[in-house]
């Protein structure tokens, strides 16, 4: 008598439909989640054929491991009679597709903290070649200003000097000129007492100029007289008898 080989349950995936084994928890093509995996019981005492344990080992070994679970213990046959299969652990599956996505992440993510570090590194040499660059200006900077300190003391020091010189001789000019005041104070008063002495010379050659007209009239009237010209001498004393008069005044 020939037993027929079990009939294995199948279920399919909400998701795509593809026909699946009733105890997976997940869907070997499209990874989706299987609703209410059932473990199919195995019938005591069944006996399955050499043609039937070929075909269901060549399904077991055609479906894709890495998707699917299978039972954790295999069949073994004692005495021609195939024992129950036990229920198989559950475990969780994998997918490709999952694997694959975590894959692409892990790579993306390693990409950009590698151009993030490449970043960081370039912006690391940039801001030290800058840092170098502002502190060379900076040096530099400092040389001029110093420099510039220098010079600015020495030009201190020279308007110093200047002023004091500038000082000095206003002091000599002021002296100057109140030497040039008292100069043209004593040039007035000589300018002054020269025209005093003007007026009494000019004073005195009219006064001269009339003593010798009264001179004259005298000597006239003495040659007359001597002459025996005695009206003539009296007319010589009349004509310059004002003369002799003014000059009398002199003495």
């Amino acid at each position: 008598m020939t037993n027929e080989a079990p009939q294995q349950s199948l279920q399919h995936c909400p998701s795509c439909g593809i026909a699946t084994q009733a105890q997976w928890l997940f869907c070997g093509a499209c990874g989706g989640t299987l609703a209410n995996p059932v473990a199919e019981p195995a019938e005591p005492n069944s006996l399955m054929d050499g043609s039937a344990f070929e075909h269901e080992s060549a399904e077991v070994l055609s479906l894709p491991t890495t998707t699917g679970l299978l039972p954790d213990s295999t069949d073994t046959s004692v005495g021609g009679r195939v024992e129950a299969p036990v229920e198989p652990a559950v475990a969780t599956a994998k997918p490709a597709s999952r694997r694959a996505l975590r894959r692409w992440l892990t790579a993306g993510a390693c990409l950009v903290v590698a151009c993030l570090v490449a970043l960081g590194v370039v912006a690391y040499f940039s801001t030290k070649s800058d840092l170098t660059d502002t502190r060379n200006k900076l040096k530099s900077t400092s040389a001029t200003l110093a420099s510039t300190q220098g010079k600015l003391e020495e030009t201190l020091a020279t308007l110093t000097h200047t002023q004091s010189d500038l000082s000095s001789t206003q002091h000599q000019r002021d002296d100057l000129q109140n030497s040039l005041n008292d100069a043209n104070a004593k040039l007035a008063g000589l300018q002054n007492s020269l025209n005093d002495a003007n007026t009494r010379v000019n004073g005195q050659a009219s006064q001269i100029e009339t003593l010798k007209a009264c001179l004259a009239g005298v000597l006239t009237a003495l040659s007359d007289s001597a002459n025996f010209d005695y009206d003539g001498a009296i007319s010589a004393l009349n004509a310059v008898q004002v003369s002799c008069t003014e000059a009398g005044k002199l003495f």
